[in-house]
């Protein structure tokens, strides 16, 4: 599936899997930066934080793993139908990379899911609430994040929810989950630039003579790669 830009054989355009892989490299360098930043490296992040490289990486790499073709249109769409099935809750991706992970996907077919750890389902959450049983209570805008507003599993899925945000308060993501956010909005950012660019839509190397003066921007050379 191509993220935003066009696919033609003439371009080799970014993905689902490109982009996962990109959010859990930066999710990894942003946890090791942050403990480059501590006075004491050695001593670890503040207690309860559980930052850990390892955790944000993985769920880097199953956040979107139970998003469709087509994009959000399709996961509307998809909604829309299963929604109409007595006894089905509809479909929502980030629901569903949990449900991926936890029953559908299996190591071994006599365990259910991934056999993931607890902190990293708990990271996977990055709106970490059920859906909600009342059918008209309208979950909050997918841009507001900062307490998980938006259900992230569904009700089938209450008893691995429940032993992944043990210990965790209400509705409030844990760290890791927050920088596996991050990482994912930095590397969508990017990819969205860099496929245009290379689609020819988003002429970059006329940015420096075009901003100049007119923002006042002055223009820096750049040494060439040797």
């Amino acid at each position: 599936m191509a993220q935003v830009a066009a696919v033609n054989e003439q371009l080799v355009l970014h993905n689902r899997l490109t982009r996962s892989l990109e959010a859990a490299q930066m999710g990894r360098r942003l946890v090791q930066h942050l403990r480059c930043q501590l006075d004491d490296p050695k001593r670890g992040f503040p207690e309860g934080s559980n930052l850990n490289e390892d955790v944000v990486e993985t769920a880097g790499l199953v956040h979107d793993i139970g998003h469709p073709p087509f994009g959000h249109i399709a996961e509307e769409v998809l909604d829309q139908r299963l929604a109409q099935i007595d006894g089905l809750e509809g479909f929502e991706g980030n629901a569903q990379s949990f449900r991926v992970v936890t029953k559908l996907a299996r190591r071994k077919m006599e365990h259910p899911g991934l056999n993931l750890t607890q902190a990293t389902l708990n990271a996977i959450l990055k709106y970490p609430s059920l859906k909600p049983n009342d059918s008209s209570k309208f979950p909050a805008l997918w841009t507001d994040r900062g307490y998980g507003d938006k259900w992230g599993a569904y009700q089938t899925e209450k008893v691995d929810f429940d032993w992944a945000r043990e210990g965790s308060r209400r509705d409030l993501r844990s760290a890791n989950a927050v920088l596996m956010d991050w990482a994912d909005d930095i590397s969508y950012a990017t990819h969205d630039l860099e496929d245009y660019f290379r689609a020819g839509l988003i002429p970059l190397q006329a940015w420096p003579s075009s901003f100049e003066g007119a923002q006042g921007i002055r223009r820096v050379s750049i040494p060439e790669r040797t």
